[in-house]
């Protein structure tokens, strides 16, 4: 069973760990474990597997709110992520460090 998803259109900057470039985005779609992004050229810089921080900009709460998240799907102009807590991301990178070695 998948989770409900939500439409929306705020304004996020998605950021690729180990990268410095951010990529100017809009939220798509959100549910408990994941969002659909939208932007220009993303296929051409993400990948699937990427391990990324979405940042969400909440203008009418003058807030921002950073998530991190594993690349799915991409398509063009859109990509799928899964949202992961602290302890799974740290996982992932272990997991790709222990294969770099």
């Amino acid at each position: 069973m998948s989770a409900t998803r939500f439409a929306t259109r705020e304004n996020t900057s998605i950021e690729i760990y180990g990268k410095s470039t951010l990529i100017p985005a809009t939220l798509k779609n959100l549910s408990s474990t994941g969002a659909c992004l939208e932007a220009k050229d993303l296929t051409a810089r993400l990948q699937e597997g990427d391990l990324v921080c979405v940042t969400v900009y909440l203008s009418q709460l003058k807030k921002s709110h950073r998530i991190s998240a594993e690349v799915i799907w991409h398509t063009s102009g859109r990509t799928g992520v899964n949202f992961l807590n602290s302890d799974e991301l740290v996982e992932k990178f272990m997991e790709r460090t222990s294969k770099g070695a």
